[in-house]
């Protein structure tokens, strides 16, 4: 007889605008994440004590279209694909680091009393093997500013001086967690901030905070 154990990560994004002098947020709706498969070889090698492919980084994607077309966001999120991606619709990314460090939460996938109550919304609604299954969240926090230049340069390059200012008016079209290692950026999951088809303009005087967190069961 052969057992097998399976552990389930997913990921979830909570996005809001937020008046960083006042602290006003305006809430959007949540919604799920792509983990790509850079995303499994960081957790291999954080298993193995290797660190260096963890999250320390969000991007923040963004234009002046109103409704690029973008394709189906998959797994295969090489960093050289995701900017030709970028560049083929005019937009760019702001690269901001955590605002703070990632918090840690104790969760079970039904939501139950005790819980989080965060993996309700990802549940079926009807009984699964996952049901009160144990497990933890990670949250990463960051939020964008309207000072600091896209990371895209007119190449391929990577500059924290070059491309458009997200400032405001500019469309916010998706988000990427990332690792940033000497340079060298590595996508390890994937949002878009769609509404209906729509992207929201970035309003005068807020900012775009993400509460981007992934859950292992």
């Amino acid at each position: 007889m052969t057992t097998t154990d399976i552990m389930n990560s997913r990921g979830r994004v909570t996005p809001s605008f937020i008046d960083v002098r006042t602290g006003e947020r305006i809430p959007w709706d949540a919604r799920h994440n792509t983990l790509s498969y850079d995303a499994a070889h960081a957790m291999a090698l954080a298993f193995g004590g290797d660190d260096s492919l963890i999250p320390n980084r969000i991007g923040i994607v963004y234009g002046i279209e109103e409704s690029p077309s973008f394709g189906t966001i998959d797994r295969q999120q090489a960093w050289d694909d995701f900017v030709h991606d970028l560049q083929a619709k005019g937009a760019n990314v702001q690269i901001r680091p955590f605002s703070y460090s990632p918090s840690f939460t104790q969760i079970t996938s039904s939501g139950s009393p005790g819980s989080s109550g965060s993996g309700s919304a990802e549940a079926s609604g009807a009984s699964s093997p996952e049901s009160d299954r144990q497990g933890w969240a990670v949250t990463f926090h960051s939020h964008s500013d309207s000072v600091t230049a896209g990371a895209i340069d007119s190449g391929s390059s990577v500059s924290s001086s070059s491309g458009m200012i997200f400032s405001y008016g500019m469309r916010i079209y998706q988000a990427v967690l990332v690792n940033e290692a000497n340079g060298k950026y590595t996508v390890l999951a994937r949002v878009s901030l769609d509404n209906a088809g729509t992207y929201y303009a970035k309003p005068e005087n807020f900012e775009v905070a993400l509460d981007w967190t992934v859950k292992f069961f």
